[in-house]
């Protein structure tokens, strides 16, 4: 999740937008905005989680947390406006979702749904009756590139105007390169030359296609639809990925030809597959099981091949968009300031009460294999944190849980630390429970975004603890990609020593290069008739491609409210530079406050 945009919620009553890092750490000043935007998280996941996407809820799972329970709590109290619009960028593609309240003032629907791609194109879903019927306008270009997998999207990529061009140039530089050092290659590279010819050979068949396929475009118009559909003929719940799914499918039925149905009977099913009779004229059990699987296989893969068919495309299907659609929805993990409290047991089955209850009720369900990358992470940190070498936590008739903390032979009831220690381990049971929740997920949901929001991780905690945090978040995020983390801070300590790792990284974006940088190899020249390297000149060096550059892992947010000072925004980035100094200034009153107190006492 690279980025959350924001308009007409709470108070934000103009757009905001905020660009995402690994690390992103929130501060300011009281109600400037930071527990604004974590509640625009929550909404959004709550959202995201909803098996009727057509309204927004607000009694969701995180209901509890976001404490938003009507229109006039979600927007800005000034603005007036009956819309309100959120929406996040998740790898090349942005969604935005836009709602508007009902007349009664009540129910809250979506109004419009928009995804796209900027270089290539995008799709939209609107509805003017309230969500009874919705319009999709999509491109088959958007589809084709949706549904194709990375290689098939850097493909498409390289085919449509801009993309196509760049490449061309790039594999034009590749054959220029190499024409001129086959023209001057050595008698002894005869192994050399072969394998030069064989590489351009595949550079003037890309390049070729290249050429091809900007002509066809150049010949034929995209093909775009326009479709209804009313959500009430949906099977199922209608989510966004259903009522596409269903528009698209309406899509390709209506322009298709209908089949009959047929219905089989047992007796044709096994002269299929090959089952015989025993001698009383009866089948056997799993050889029919196995035969019928065998057969609704079979159809399935002919309705397939019939949908792909009829819309013309051999390998896009309105099923493949809906997955890729649900696979971009971040996680949402949210843990707020009030982490623990004190007691020898913690009761679980309400569900209620102090974080500490569900996390450690979550953790000890999940369970902690040995080996595991949660045992890892807790026999790492709770060291350095001075909490204990492992943890302890025993479930009590599905009532209650006991959490006891181990140093070496000692087992230490929780409550017997320090509060201190109770907030820590909540944050390290937390963090750990979504690395076991992510190896026990499928294949589909493992690539999906762990958004972390951890509201005041410093709490109650000593300064020295306060500033190891900015560690615990950038070696976490670093080791486990699918992490991002969202922390409201008003600690200075751990701000100070995220610019120190910025540093001694040599810089933000350094933080998040490999262990090993790749080194190209460089074996021996290549060299002419008379024995001398053959060196490509200047004319010859490759102009088709920038290399991008890798965001930083932490951003830092000084939020505020809007004022002339801040030219009317919600706050701003605090740019770090590669030596960890910032290029802008703090709000009056954060860093400056222990100086100006300091200079108070002289």
């Amino acid at each position: 999740m690279q980025r959350i945009e924001l308009d007409n919620f709470r108070v934000y009553g103009t757009p905001a937008a905020f660009d995402l890092t690994p690390v992103t750490l929130l501060t300011g000043k009281n109600n400037s905005g930071k527990s604004s935007l974590i509640k625009a998280f929550l909404v959004l996941a709550d959202y995201l989680e909803q098996d009727d996407q057509t309204v927004l809820r607000l009694d969701g799972p995180r209901a509890s947390r976001h404490r938003i329970n009507s229109w006039e709590n979600l927007v800005n109290w000034q603005h007036g406006s009956k819309v309100f619009q959120i929406g996040y960028q998740s790898g090349r593609f942005r969604f935005t979702y836009e709602f508007e309240v009902a007349p009664d003032g009540k129910l809250c629907h979506l109004r419009r749904f928009h995804m796209d791609e900027p270089e290539i194109d995008q799709l939209t879903l609107t509805s003017n009756d309230g969500s009874q019927i919705y319009q999709l306008s999509v491109s088959q270009k958007f589809l084709d590139y949706v549904t194709a997998d990375g290689l098939g999207q850097q493909m498409i990529r390289r085919s449509y105007p801009g993309g196509n061009a760049q490449w061309q140039a790039h594999h034009e530089d590749e054959v220029a390169e190499l024409d001129y050092i086959l023209e001057r290659i050595g008698p002894k590279y005869e192994e050399v030359k072969q394998r030069l010819i064989e590489d351009r050979q595949r550079n003037v068949d890309c390049l070729e296609r290249l050429r091809s396929k900007a002509a066809s475009m150049n010949q034929s118009a995209d093909e775009n639809y326009q479709i209804s559909i009313a959500t009430r003929h949906l099977d199922g719940s209608p989510t966004l990925g259903a009522i596409i799914e269903g528009a698209l499918d309406k899509h390709a039925f209506d322009s298709g030809k209908p089949v009959e149905e047929v219905s089989y009977t047992a007796e044709q099913i096994a002269a299929q597959f090959g089952v015989s009779p025993d001698e009383n004229g009866e089948y056997d059990e799993e050889e029919m099981m196995n035969a019928w699987n065998m057969h609704h296989q079979i159809e399935a893969q002919e309705e397939e091949f019939r949908r792909q068919e009829i819309t013309g495309k051999e390998y896009r299907t309105s099923r493949q968009f809906r997955r890729e659609l649900e696979s971009r929805i971040p996680i949402v993990e949210h843990l707020g300031a009030n982490r623990t409290h004190q007691a020898r047991l913690y009761l679980t089955s309400s569900g209620q009460g102090a974080e500490i209850n569900v996390v450690a009720d979550r953790f000890q369900r999940l369970g902690c294999a040995q080996g595991s990358a949660a045992q890892a992470f807790l026999k790492h940190w709770m060291p350095r944190f001075d909490i204990g070498d492992g943890v302890d936590i025993t479930n009590l008739d599905n009532a209650a849980v006991r959490i006891e903390v181990l140093r070496g032979e000692q087992r230490i009831n929780l409550a017997d630390l320090g509060f201190g220690a109770g907030q820590l381990l909540t944050m390290l049971l937390h963090i750990a429970s979504i690395l076991q929740q992510r190896e026990a997920d499928t294949a589909h949901s493992k690539w999906q975004t762990r958004v972390v929001l951890i509201e005041e991780p410093e709490a109650n905690l000593h300064p020295q603890f306060q500033s190891l945090l900015a560690e615990l978040f950038a070696e976490t995020a670093r080791q486990h990609r699918y992490l991002q983390f969202v922390i409201e801070t008003h600690s200075e300590y751990l701000i100070r020593n995220a610019q120190v790792l910025v540093k001694n990284a040599g810089g933000n974006y350094g933080l998040l290069r490999k262990k090993e940088e790749e080194e190209e190899r460089i074996g021996e020249p290549i060299k002419d008739a008379q024995g001398q390297p053959i060196l490509i000149p200047a004319d010859f060096k490759r102009k088709s491609r920038e290399k991008k550059q890798t965001p930083g892992l932490f951003k830092v947010y000084y939020l505020d409210r809007p004022s002339e000072a801040n030219n009317w925004q919600y706050g701003h980035e605090m740019r770090l530079r590669a030596d960890g100094i910032f290029m802008d200034e703090f709000g009056s009153g954060f860093l400056d406050e222990a100086a100006n107190k300091t200079f108070d006492l002289l």
